[in-house]
C-alpha cells in the first residue's frame, strides 16, 4: 500500500525542507524504467524513480554515480532551476515539484501506472513515461480533492467509504473488513475509522512480506505478515523497500527462475546421453572390442570433424557398419557437469547482478570454450567403455603419455 495519499503525506512533509530552494543539476535516464534527479546547494539530495510493470518505486541514494555511457538527459526546461515548493494534493497519490521558473514536475504514482510529467503552469510539456498518452490531458488544478471527511459527513453517506475516503486502497479496505465493518453499528464504525485514521498518520512505516516474498509498505499493523523494517522516516521506507525489492526478492524470484531452467536443461541433457548410449550399445551389439577397434583404425582416415557418425567398412564380414561417435554424448556430458555446477553455485550468489552475469548465458559460453579445445583423440563409448582414439602418431604418443 505504498504511494498511498496518507503515505505521500508524510513522504513530502519529511522532504519538503531538503529540497526548497536547491537546484536541479542533473536530470537523467539509465534505462527505461529508471529516472534520476540530483539536486544541489551545498548538500546534494538524489530522487531516484524506478517505474516497471510491476511495482513502482521512489528511492534516495546518498551516493549515485551516473553512469558514464547509456544514460539520457531529461526535463531540460528544468535544468539548473530552483526548487520553489513541493505541493502535495489533497486525497491524491501525487504531488508536484515546483520550480521558480513556473515549472511542475508531477509525480503521479498510481501503481503499475506511474508517471512523472512536466507542466509549464497548467501547459503539458513532456514525461517520462510516453506511452501514458493520457497522462497529457492531466489538469493540475483538479488533482487536489476537497472532501468533507468529518463525522457528520461520513455519517450523512452513510458510512460510503469509496466516496468519502477515495484514497482507500484494497490494503485499508481488508483491513476494515476484517473488523467486519459491515456488520457494526454507526458509533462502532466510527470508532474503528478513528483507529484506522490514527495508525495512518502516526508516522510509523513496516515493510513486511506477502505470500508471495514480495515486499510491501504499509501503515498498519498487522500481525500476519513477515515484518522485515520499522521506521518513522518515510525516507527510510521508501530505500528499505527498494532494497528489499532489488536485493532479496528479485534475487529469489530470478534465482528459482534460473535454476528450474537448468534443471530442464540437465534433465534433457541425462534423457539425451541414456538414448544415444542404448544407440550405441544397440549397434555395437555382437560385435567384438577388439574388431571394432580394428575397424576404426582402418577407416581412420575417413573420420571428419564435428560429424555424429560415420559409415566404415567391416572387413571381418565383408560388410559396411555405422558406429555412433561418442565425441557429441561427451560433450553433452560435460555440459550436464557445468550445469550441475552452475546450479550449486547459484545457489550461493546474495546479488542480483552477479547471478544475472552467471545465470544469463547458462553453460553456453563454457560449451563454445570447451568446443574451442583442441583433442588429440576421438572418442567413443563402446558397451559403456570410453575409447579413446589418436588422431596420428603424435597424437597417439600425447595420448599414452598424459590420458
Amino acid at each position: 500500500m505504498h504511494f498511498n495519499y496518507y503515505f505521500l503525506k508524510a513522504l513530502t512533509d519529511n522532504i519538503r525542507p531538503e529540497l526548497v530552494g536547491k537546484v536541479l543539476t542533473d536530470c537523467f535516464s539509465q534505462n527505461k524504467d529508471e529516472l534520476v534527479l540530483i539536486f544541489n546547494n551545498q548538500e546534494e539530495f538524489t530522487i531516484k524513480a524506478t517505474f516497471n510493470n510491476e511495482i513502482s518505486l521512489l528511492s534516495f541514494p546518498t551516493d549515485f554515480k551516473r553512469a558514464k555511457r547509456n544514460s539520457i538527459d531529461l526535463f531540460p526546461d528544468i535544468k539548473d532551476q530552483i526548487v520553489e515548493q513541493i505541493i502535495q494534493y489533497k486525497n491524491e497519490r501525487s504531488f508536484s515539484i515546483l520550480f521558480k521558473n513556473q515549472h511542475h514536475l508531477l509525480f503521479k504514482l498510481h501503481g503499475r501506472r506511474a508517471n512523472i510529467i512536466l507542466f509549464q503552469n497548467e501547459s503539458f510539456r513532456s514525461m517520462f513515461k510516453n506511452n501514458l498518452i493520457n497522462d497529457k490531458n492531466i489538469i493540475l488544478t483538479d488533482l487536489n480533492k476537497q472532501i468533507d471527511q468529518s463525522e457528520k459527513a461520513i455519517l450523512d453517506a452513510n458510512f460510503n467509504i469509496d466516496a468519502i475516503f477515495p484514497t482507500f486502497d484494497k490494503n485499508i479496505k481488508n483491513y476494515l473488513s476484517a473488523y467486519n465493518i459491515d456488520n457494526l453499528d454507526p458509533q462502532e464504525k466510527n470508532i474503528l475509522l478513528k483507529k484506522l485514521l490514527s495508525q495512518l498518520n502516526r508516522n510509523v512505516f513496516f515493510i513486511r512480506n506477502n505470500s508471495n516474498s514480495h515486499p510491501l509498505l504499509s501503515l498498519l499493523d498487522d500481525v500476519d505478515q513477515t515484518e522485515l523494517f520499522q521506521t518513522n522516516s518515510p525516507v527510510e521506507a521508501c530505500n528499505q523497500l527498494t532494497w528489499q525489492y532489488f536485493h532479496r526478492y528479485l534475487l529469489i524470484r530470478e534465482k528459482e527462475v534460473a535454476v528450474k531452467t537448468i534443471e530442464k536443461e540437465i534433465s534433457k541433457g541425462e534423457s539425451y546421453i541414456a538414448k544415444s548410449k542404448d544407440k550405441l550399445t544397440s549397434i555395437t551389439q555382437g560385435t567384438k572390442h577388439n574388431e571394432i577397434a580394428d575397424i576404426i583404425m582402418a577407416n581412420l582416415h575417413l573420420k571428419q570433424q564435428h560429424e555424429n557418425s560415420i559409415v566404415l567398412f567391416d572387413f571381418y564380414r565383408d560388410q559396411e557398419i555405422k558406429i555412433k561417435i561418442s565425441q557429441n554424448i561427451l560433450e553433452k556430458e560435460n555440459k550436464v557437469f557445468n550445469l550441475i555446477d552452475l546450479k550449486e553455485r547459484l545457489s550461493n550468489i546474495q546479488d542480483i547482478k552477479t547471478l544475472r552475469k552467471e545465470s544469463l548465458p547458462f553453460s553456453a559460453k563454457r560449451n563454445k570454450e570447451a568446443n574451442a579445445v583442441s583433442k588429440p583423440y576421438i572418442d567413443f563409448i563402446i558397451d559403456g567403455y570410453t575409447v579413446l582414439v589418436g588422431k596420428n602418431a603424435k597424437s597417439n604418443d600425447e595420448l599414452l603419455r598424459h590420458y
